[in-house]
């Protein structure tokens, strides 16, 4: 199956999340079933930036290259995301909801992308993955359809008695990519989560209570304290609430980033 490319991706914002849309068409009228999959990535920072660190028992300005203030992280899809034009005149799915975006998750503080893939399947493939959708995400309660049958196309040659299951199918691949800056968005409360505890401590400037407070890397030196021109002591803070990385994400930018 050849895919069409995707006309656009397009999102809404609504009062707990934003709800991005898909929509494609196929002038030739040939494609009917679609799939789509999507990889989110967002950018975010720690609670505090450090220009400090401690080596050697010394406080030491933290150098550029080891700056752990932003950080992006990414994740992939796990619903099965189908739809289909069979029944209409024309072959044009107009605003497909793909997901939403809640405010409560990070994802929206600063920035956020998201590329969709879209795949052209046969009809056979596609009501074998609706199959896979209903077992899958529509079975819990009494009113859910119940299992049914998924084998696919898939036999074992060996023995046709053996149950296989999977389906074999061909296409290709389109994407598209979209940016969400946190200033596009109405003003709605995007809320900065797992930092709620954080806070800052101050460290005395001496050897003793700068080992004890820095040398097991628990917390982490954000500024100092200075009374004139001597520093007398040294804010700090928790190594989650200071480095990016602990809430799983990396320190290097996408390529792909704008």
């Amino acid at each position: 199956n050849v895919t069409p490319p995707i006309d656009s991706v397009s999102w809404k914002a609504a009062t707990d999340d934003v709800t991005i849309y898909v929509s494609t068409h196929d002038p030739r009228n040939s494609t009917g079933y679609y799939q789509w999959q999507y990889e989110e990535t967002w950018e975010y920072t720690s609670a505090y930036p450090s220009g400090l660190g401690y080596t050697n028992g010394m406080i030491v300005s933290r150098p550029d290259s080891d700056e752990i203030f932003t950080c992006w992280k990414s994740d992939i899809s796990t619903a099965i995301s189908i739809g289909t034009s069979a029944a209409l005149n024309t072959d044009v799915i107009y605003e497909f909801p793909l997901t939403q975006v809640f405010y409560s998750t990070n994802k929206l503080v600063l920035k956020y992308s998201i590329q969709v893939k879209q795949y052209a399947l046969s009809e056979d493939w596609y009501n074998w993955v609706e199959k896979i959708q209903k077992n899958t995400e529509q079975v819990g309660s009494i009113f859910d359809a119940q299992p049914s049958e998924i084998a696919g196309n898939i036999h074992c040659t060996s023995n046709p008695n053996e149950q296989v299951i999977g389906f074999v199918g061909c296409t290709t691949e389109t994407d598209k990519r979209i940016f969400i800056g946190r200033f596009q968005l109405p003003n709605s409360p995007v809320i900065y989560t797992g930092y709620e505890f954080c806070g800052l401590d101050t460290v005395k400037n001496n050897p003793t209570d700068l080992s004890n407070a820095f040398a097991d890397g628990h917390l982490i030196p954000v500024g100092a304290i200075t009374a004139g021109p001597a520093i007398v002591a040294y804010l700090a803070s928790g190594s989650f609430c200071v480095d990016c990385r602990l809430m799983g994400g990396t320190l290097t930018e996408p390529s792909f980033w704008q």
